[in-house]
C-alpha cells in the first residue's frame, strides 16, 4: 500500500459527501449548528412579538407614538440577533472579506440605524428620504435572506426546503415590483385611475403578501425542527457486554494467565 499511488486507492482518498454549497451540515461542529438553531427559534420569537405588539394599537390612543416606537425597537433588536446567529460564519473556515452573510448582517445594521434617526424629530424631506432608504434596504434583506436560507438548505440536505425557498425567493422578486408598479401608477395617473382597479390590484396582492408570509413562516419552522435534529443528534456508544455473554467468551476462548515473573 506504501507503494501504491493515491489515485490507485480512492476508498482511501475518497472525500465525505458534500453539497453544492461545501460540506454538511452532519460534518460540521454540533455548536455551531446549535447557534443556527437559536437563531431560527429567536426569528420565530421576532415574529410572535411582531403580532402581539399590534394587539394593544386597537386600544390605545394617548402615547401611540412612544408605544410604536418602543416596540419597532425591541423588535428590531430581536430581529439583529436572531440574524447574526443564522449568519453566524462556520469556524474553522477562511473566508473572502465580502460575503452574502456580512452584507446581510451591515445592510441591517444600517437599516436599524435609520430607524433610530427617524424617531428623533428630523425635517420632513429627511423622513421621507429615511423611509424610502428603509424600504429599499428592507426589501433587500428579504431577498438576501432568503438566498442565504436557500444556500442552508443544500447543507442539510433537503430537497423539499430547497424548492421552498425558491418558490418564495420567486415569489419575492415578483411581489415586490408588482408593488412598485401599482403605487407608480396611482401616483402618475391619479386622475384618470379607476378606484375600483386600485382596490382589486391591492386586494390581490394583500392576499399573495400574505400566503408569502404563510409559506415563509413554514419554511423557517423547518428550519428550525431541521436544525434541532442536527444539533442534537445522539452519538452512538457501543454497548458494554453483558455477563453471560463475557462467561461464554472465556469459555470457549479462554483468557491468557498472567505473565510468570522471570526467574533469577
Amino acid at each position: 500500500m506504501s507503494d501504491m499511488p493515491r489515485s490507485a486507492a480512492p476508498y482511501v482518498t475518497a472525500p465525505g459527501p458534500k453539497s453544492p454549497r461545501g460540506k454538511l451540515f452532519s460534518q460540521s461542529e454540533p455548536a455551531w449548528v446549535n447557534r443556527l438553531y437559536r437563531g431560527t427559534w429567536l426569528m420565530l420569537l421576532y415574529i410572535a412579538i411582531t403580532i402581539l405588539t399590534l394587539i394593544p394599537l386597537f386600544w390605545i390612543r394617548d402615547s401611540i407614538e412612544n408605544y410604536v416606537g418602543i416596540s419597532l425597537l425591541i423588535e428590531y433588536i430581536l430581529y439583529l440577533w436572531s440574524l447574526f446567529c443564522i449568519t453566524s460564519p462556520e469556524p474553522g473556515t477562511a473566508e473572502p472579506a465580502i460575503t452574502l452573510r456580512s452584507v446581510l448582517r451591515w445592510s441591517n445594521v444600517g437599516g436599524f440605524l435609520l430607524g433610530l434617526a427617524s424617531l428623533f424629530p428630523i425635517p420632513d424631506l429627511l423622513v421621507a428620504v429615511v423611509d424610502k432608504m428603509m424600504l429599499l434596504v428592507g426589501g433587500l434583506s428579504s431577498i438576501g435572506l432568503v438566498i442565504y436560507l436557500r444556500h442552508l438548505a443544500m447543507k442539510i440536505p433537503d430537497k423539499r426546503l430547497v424548492k421552498l425557498t425558491t418558490i418564495i425567493l420567486w415569489g419575492i422578486l415578483i411581489l415586490y415590483p408588482l408593488m412598485g408598479i401599482i403605487a407608480a401608477s396611482v401616483y402618475l395617473f391619479s386622475d384618470g385611475f379607476d378606484a375600483a382597479i386600485y382596490i382589486v390590484a391591492l386586494g390581490a396582492l394583500a392576499l399573495a403578501g400574505l400566503g408569502l408570509a404563510i409559506m415563509s413562516l413554514i419554511c423557517l419552522m423547518k428550519f428550525n425542527r431541521a436544525f434541532k435534529r442536527l444539533a442534537h443528534k445522539p452519538t452512538a456508544r457501543k454497548p458494554m457486554p453483558s455477563a453471560s455473554t463475557t462467561l461464554a467468551v472465556n469459555w470457549v476462548i479462554p483468557p491468557k494467565p498472567p505473565p510468570r515473573p522471570p526467574v533469577r
